[in-house]
């Protein structure tokens, strides 16, 4: 009992030090004050924001949905088409708006050059005018296209060793579905996140054969659309699988050694156009410019000397 009471008295009187230190209190009160500050209104809120929350934000989602809703039926259809192959790197209305700022942005750039300048909008000026529309407007799918066109070359790449998996996965004793999920697990790329929506959409209740045609239309290459016709040809006619994934792979490495075979004849043909301008002159300049520095001197020196 001797040591007990000094030893609580001890830890009593470190308690009560640290409950009322200021770093205590500072520590409690960040704590508690959330719970006892008075919660702002939608108004404060908006008017505490920066200049773009409050302005350009609005604003922008303004003229974005304003672009979609003028923008034509066609237009839009063309539009979700292309953004679907290109893997939908955006909204409808972010791009049909970036390609109307672009369209009527250019053109606006050119007058304020103009006025800066002190220029006249003449007949070039009108030219130059219509010029700028069109590669505005020209400009947004031109980016689009060309993300399309390099989603493709990556499917085309990933496709022979996807199906590779795929024959080896159904061979083994699994089915196409899980086949599918051993591709979406173990590689990465445009090809593997079509086939993780393909089985989203089939756990979500679509038919196979609709989400296999609607990921052949969104990639649009010729070797995926006679692979999904092959799959959903044998599936309406009760074939197994395994042999029609063996043939499909063994038919696309066959294409893809034939279109490097072909890239390869090409080449000659390519590299034609620079070795005429490019390498040929400088060759011949060095083959023969020395003898005509040589010729050229003995020419002028017996000219000197005949006179």
């Amino acid at each position: 009992m001797t040591l007990v009471v000094p030893i609580l008295t001890f830890i009593t009187t470190l308690l009560v030090v640290m409950a009322i230190s200021p770093v205590r209190q500072q520590g409690l009160r960040a704590r508690l004050a959330p719970y006892g500050a008075r919660v702002p209104t939608t108004r404060e809120r908006i008017l505490d924001g920066s200049f773009f929350e409050r302005v350009l934000g609005p604003f922008s989602k303004y003229a974005i949905h304003l672009s979609a809703r003028l923008a034509p039926s066609s237009i839009r259809a063309k539009a979700a088409d292309e953004l679907a192959k290109a893997g939908d790197p955006m909204t409808i209305e972010q791009y049909l708006a970036i390609r109307t700022a672009a369209m009527i942005g250019a053109p606006v750039l050119f007058l304020v050059y103009l006025s800066r300048t002190g220029g006249h909008l003449d007949g070039m000026g009108v030219l130059w005018l219509g010029a700028l529309f069109m590669a505005g407007s020209r400009l947004s799918s031109w980016l689009v296209r060309k993300r399309m066109q390099k989603r493709k070359d990556a499917v085309l790449r990933a496709l022979p060793t996807a199906l590779d998996l795929i024959t080896v996965c159904m061979e083994a004793g699994l089915s196409f579905d899980s086949g599918l999920a051993k591709v979406v697990e173990k590689t990465r790329g445009p090809l593997s996140d079509e086939f993780s929506r393909v089985l989203y959409e089939m756990q979500v209740g679509k038919a196979r054969r609709e989400t296999l045609k609607d990921m052949a239309a969104r990639l649009d290459t010729r070797d995926v659309s006679s692979f999904v016709a092959a799959i959903v040809q044998a599936d309406q006619m009760g074939m197994a699988l395994g042999p029609v994934m063996r043939a499909q792979s063994d038919d696309v490495r066959m294409r893809r050694r034939q279109q490097a075979e072909e890239q390869a004849m090409k080449a000659p043909v390519k590299m034609l156009f620079p070795l005429i301008f490019c390498i040929l002159p400088s060759m011949i300049l060095v083959v023969l410019g020395p003898g005509l520095q040589t010729m050229f001197t003995q020419v002028l020196t017996s000219m000197v000397a005949d006179y």
